[in-house]
C-alpha cells in the first residue's frame, strides 16, 4: 500500500486528524484541492473541547499565540448602531479570566482548556506547518480526489494534481473531511439530512485598524467579539482574531449593497457606524475583495 490512511480535505478537521494519526505513527496522505490555505473568513473560535484536543497534540500554546490575545474580553452586544447605547450586553470572560476560574474550581467539572478565538485563515496555516513536521504525514495541496473504489482489503483513490496529472493511491482507509458538499459522501451515496437554504446571507470582510481601539464610539457598545443588530436583515458584526479584521453578515439581496429600492432605507450594516457607506467587500466564488476603512 502507498499509505495507511487517505484524508480528503485539509480544513481544520482533516488537518487535525492528520496530526493525530501522524503522532501515533500512522502513515497518512492529506489531500486538498486548493493550492494553499486561503484568507477566507469561516470559523472564528475553537471551543474548550477542541483546545483540549490541541493541548493533547502539543499545539494549544502555539494556537493561542497565533489567535486573539488571551486578555481580550469575549462580550456580545445586541445593538441598533455602533454609536448608540446597546440594547443588551452579554459578558463572557477572556481566556485569562476563564483560566483563573478553572484554577479556583479545580474539581473536574470545568474544561482543562478555555475556548480560543482564532480565525480559520489563521488556524489552518498553523496546523499545516505542524503536520508537515511529522515524517509519517504527507500533505498534498493542489491535489483533488476524483473517485475511489474498494479493492479487497484496501481502497484505491484516483487523484488529480493542479498540473492535470492523475495517479492512483492505495490505502487501508479513506476519510472524508471535505465539508458539507463532500465528494466522498456523495460517492458513497450518503444523503445530507436536514433542510437546506434556510437563509441566505451576504458577508463582507473589512479591515479597519482603528475600530477596536476606538470602541466605544460615543454611547455605543464597548469592546467585544459579536455585535448583533436588531434589524430586519439579521445583521451581525464579528471581530476576527487580529482585532483589525471584521466580518459583516446580513440577509440582503446583492442589489441593495450599493443602493436600496425606492422607499427603503439602507440596511443596518451600511449605517451601523452612524453614516451611509458603501459595501467594502464581497465574495465571488470564494475570492475576497478587501478594502481598508479610512
Amino acid at each position: 500500500m502507498d499509505t495507511q490512511v487517505i484524508i480528503v480535505g485539509a480544513g481544520p478537521v482533516g488537518l487535525t486528524l492528520a496530526l493525530d494519526l501522524g503522532l501515533r505513527g500512522v502513515r497518512c496522505i492529506l489531500l486538498e484541492k486548493k493550492l494553499e490555505p486561503q484568507f477566507l473568513p469561516k470559523m472564528e473560535r475553537c471551543n474548550a473541547r477542541s483546545m483540549e484536543m490541541f493541548r493533547r497534540i502539543g499545539l494549544a500554546d502555539e494556537l493561542r499565540a497565533a489567535g486573539l490575545t488571551t486578555d481580550s474580553v469575549m462580550d456580545v452586544y445586541i445593538i441598533l448602531t455602533m454609536t448608540r447605547a446597546p440594547l443588551l450586553h452579554l459578558k463572557y470572560p477572556s481566556v485569562d479570566m476563564a483560566r483563573e476560574q478553572i484554577r479556583k474550581i479545580n474539581d473536574g467539572s470545568t474544561p482543562l482548556e478555555p475556548y480560543q478565538l482564532i480565525s480559520q485563515y489563521t488556524l489552518e496555516p498553523v496546523l499545516k506547518q505542524a503536520a508537515e513536521r511529522i515524517p509519517t504525514v504527507t500533505v498534498r495541496y493542489g491535489t483533488e480526489l476524483m473517485e475511489f473504489e474498494e479493492d479487497g482489503p484496501s481502497v484505491v483513490a484516483t487523484v488529480r494534481s493542479s498540473d492535470g496529472r492523475s495517479r492512483k493511491i492505495r490505502a487501508a482507509y479513506l476519510v472524508g473531511c471535505d465539508g458539507g458538499s463532500s465528494s466522498v459522501r456523495r460517492q458513497l451515496g450518503i444523503p445530507l439530512r436536514g433542510e437546506a437554504n434556510l437563509a441566505k446571507f451576504r458577508q463582507g470582510l473589512y479591515r479597519c485598524d482603528e475600530l477596536y481601539d476606538r470602541l466605544p464610539l460615543g454611547e455605543g457598545p464597548g469592546r467585544g467579539r459579536h455585535y448583533l443588530v436588531a434589524d430586519e436583515w439579521a445583521t451581525f458584526l464579528i471581530m476576527q482574531d487580529s482585532k483589525r479584521h471584521w466580518t459583516l453578515h446580513a440577509a440582503v439581496e446583492w442589489r441593495m449593497a450599493s443602493e436600496p429600492p425606492p422607499g427603503r432605507s439602507l440596511p443596518s450594516w451600511a449605517r451601523i457606524s452612524g453614516r451611509r457607506c458603501r459595501t467594502p467587500g464581497h465574495s465571488r466564488r470564494g475570492s475576497w475583495h478587501e478594502h481598508r476603512c479610512r
